[in-house]
């Protein structure tokens, strides 16, 4: 599914609001996204918060440019233009010592502005496919997770690599996704640094590390035993948890890691995706573990032929699987006001039970559910019922599935001694092995303004309780 093309961000950084003007007018004129501020200052909040693609510095105030003059806090490719007066030359050479790209003079022309604009976005997407090809990681000293694959191909082709053992160490920053959305991308770059130098004070000097992004890291040890290797990442964990980094208001989160062997003959994709797969395995193991490929196979192995060629659901009965009835019928008293509520809430079945419990019948006409007891309210038990189809509370899963194949209902209300405990629906039942997202219960209908419309539904994709209400 395709989605909007993202705008370029440009930040514009002047005291001439008319030139501010100016300026962020053209460019959203043709799609630029534009924000302004006269903040000059070291610890100007654009330096280090905003997304900009192309930085844009009035430098008409300023003879001597410096490094942090145009300097923005940013992993992410940007194109900087600075600004002078047409009637006074600037040293050009210190604005681009600085780090300037381009340069207009002032005032500004329109056409000349976008011309220039279009070419540094074409430099900017020149930058970011460089990135995408590049085999240095944002990690000063590390390999990017392409980088590693060209160097694990290049050694897997080597004479010697046969008459080595070879060890990938795959290590993962627990919690790293959640860190990085709490405390933004400066805090999370900084525990991959930290993490980085950790690795490297560890690892022997012939190790190759890289850095596989989203807080993971690859090592590849040389002639090193599963065991030797397993102490490796307990001294990383040990040395990563003992650095405050570049942000001490953060607590250091924990290290997970695997071990994986390289066998002769393992392809090089088919390798790391193993070795990422054995890290997942230790992340599900609690976090702050270390798992050595092989440790949990045959665990995993039974778990996988049962899912494969088993039933998941093997060991379950009825009760457990049952949606419960959120209330109960007497037959022998006015409950107009339940009925109505279940059927709103889109219970399937509205069951009626005598004096002990038991189960006398489900109403079989929601019209006289909701309408009979208003107009005999002296008789309430005129209310048409009839007998449901019923299962036991302890009946196995392939016996509810005969019993919903065999006797061609869409409702089984479950029941222990005659007393009704909930309900199982064929569409849910048949469901309960679908894949389940974020929106698997949404529903369809526009909002109302009613209490109904919190109520969730228990099938996957069911209609929402506005339209099983009649909207």
């Amino acid at each position: 599914m395709s989605s909007e093309p993202r705008p370029v961000h440009v930040v514009v950084v002047s005291q001439d609001v008319s030139l501010l003007h100016e300026i962020s007018w053209v460019l959203e004129a043709v799609g630029y996204e534009v924000q302004t501020t006269n903040d000059f200052g070291q610890d100007a909040h654009w330096r280090r918060y905003s997304l900009a693609d192309f930085v844009i510095v009035d430098g008409r105030g300023i003879d001597e440019p410096s490094d942090t003059t145009l300097a923005h806090d940013s992993d992410n490719p940007h194109f900087r233009i600075f600004l002078y007066s047409s009637a006074q030359r600037p040293d050009f050479a210190a604005w681009w010592a600085a780090g300037a790209h381009d340069a207009l003079h002032t005032p500004v022309s329109r056409g000349e502005l976008l011309a220039r604009m279009r070419t540094g976005t074409r430099y900017l997407e020149f930058e970011r496919r460089t990135i995408v090809r590049s085999s240095q990681s944002m990690v000063p000293g590390i390999l990017s997770r392409r980088g590693l694959v060209r160097r694990l191909r290049r050694i897997a082709a080597s004479d010697g690599f046969s008459a080595s053992r070879h060890l990938l160490l795959v290590t993962s920053i627990d919690w790293f996704a959640g860190i990085r959305h709490k405390n933004g991308e400066t805090a999370s770059r900084n525990l991959v640094i930290t993490a980085a130098q950790a690795i490297k004070r560890t690892v022997e000097e012939n190790a190759v590390s890289a850095y596989l992004g989203d807080g993971r890291f690859a090592t590849l040890l040389i002639d090193q035993l599963p065991a030797a290797a397993k102490s490796v990442a307990e001294a990383l964990a040990k040395e990563f948890g003992s650095r405050e980094g570049n942000s001490a208001s953060i607590p250091l989160p924990t290290l997970t890691s695997a071990i994986v062997p390289w066998r002769a003959g393992d392809k090089v994709d088919q390798f790391l995706g193993e070795a990422l797969e054995t890290l997942d395995l230790a992340l599900h193991s609690g976090g702050n573990y270390i798992v050595v490929h092989g440790e949990f196979n045959r665990e995993l192995s039974a778990w996988r032929d049962e899912m494969a060629t088993g039933n998941p659901f093997a060991d379950v009965v009825a009760q457990d699987i049952m949606e419960p009835f959120p209330t109960l019928l007497e037959r022998d008293t006015d409950q107009s006001e339940m009925a109505a509520a279940l059927r709103r809430g889109g219970v399937p079945v509205w069951p009626y039970v005598d004096g002990d419990g038991r189960l006398v019948g489900v109403s079989v006409d929601e019209a006289a559910a909701d309408e009979a007891p208003f107009a005999q309210a002296g008789n309430p038990g005129t209310v048409p019922l009839a007998m449901p189809d019923t299962i036991p509370y302890d009946a196995s899963f392939p016996e509810i599935h005969e019993a919903f194949s065999s006797r061609g209902c869409s409702t089984l209300v479950v029941t222990a001694d005659d007393h009704p405990l909930g309900y199982l629906t064929c569409d849910g039942f048949l469901s309960m092995i679908d894949p389940i997202h974020a929106e698997s219960f949404a529903g369809t209908s526009k909002l109302v303004d009613e209490l109904m419309y919190l109520v969730v539904p228990s099938k996957i994709s069911e209609a929402s309780v506005a339209e099983l209400a009649g909207g």
